[in-house]
């Protein structure tokens, strides 16, 4: 984000997360959720004990230990805001390979809202899936009766004067994977962007990187629809 801060007019920038989104609720009411990126040291501030106890698939004996501290997260809309610092004549590519990649303020004929009804995924065993061949990047985290977005980045909507494209791997109700290719396990939406990007021309980028992309899969990408958005100052 630092990088973002000393964006000129007519630097090209790209922001890009290949990992894990989760959502989780956006105070202790918990009627809402917001969308968040999730970094590696995400469970850094909560307690150990609680964090094994909330997290066993086994009978804890003893007491409760109560709900503490907060998860290290990056919400959508203080991504946005980030987005907003970056000067007019200045272009930025996000790449979102992630699950629940809605990000709000884009445009205003593109704006998501920020919070949203929870997601429904069912009971989900990550032992399980890590055995599958096609593995989903999200993950649901033990609610937290805390506010994960700074109140000071709940101000008055604000759209990007930078020109922006914006790539999202997959819906909101949906989840993108990662799955083994070339020899490791790597995000699908991420291979199949680096894959595409450096055979068509920028012009045609938007229009036909993805499916020039996801042909190389031969349908194990599976059925999800990836988003394209390009957007800014006298773009549609």
């Amino acid at each position: 984000m630092r990088l973002m801060e000393g964006a000129q007019p007519g630097d090209s920038l790209i922001l890009a997360f290949c990992g894990f989104g989760t959502q989780h609720q956006k105070d202790a009411e918990g009627k809402e959720c917001e969308a968040y990126l999730v970094p590696s040291d995400y469970a850094a501030d909560v307690p150990k004990e609680w964090w094994a106890q909330v997290t066993s698939k086994e009978p804890q004996q003893g007491a409760a230990v109560r709900a503490s501290g907060a998860y290290r997260l990056i919400s959508m809309l203080e991504l946005n805001r980030y987005i907003t610092q970056i000067p007019a004549g200045a272009t930025l590519t996000t790449l979102l390979d992630c699950s629940y990649p809605s990000l709000p303020g884009v445009s205003p004929s593109c704006n998501p809202p920020p919070t949203f009804p929870k997601i429904t995924r069912g009971r989900v065993d990550y032992e399980k899936l890590f055995d599958f061949v096609s593995r989903p990047r999200f993950l649901e985290l033990p609610q937290l009766p805390v506010q994960h977005t700074p109140p000071q980045i709940w101000r008055p909507q604000t759209f990007p004067s930078c020109k922006l494209h914006c790539f999202c791997a997959c819906r909101l109700q949906e989840w993108d994977a990662e799955l083994p290719l070339e020899g490791t396990v790597q995000g699908t939406f991420t291979w199949a962007f680096a894959k595409a990007g450096p055979t068509v021309g920028r012009g045609q980028l938007i229009a036909g990187c993805f499916a020039h992309g996801f042909a190389h899969l031969d349908g194990e990408a599976g059925a999800h629809e990836p988003m394209v958005w390009h957007l800014g100052t006298g773009c549609s």
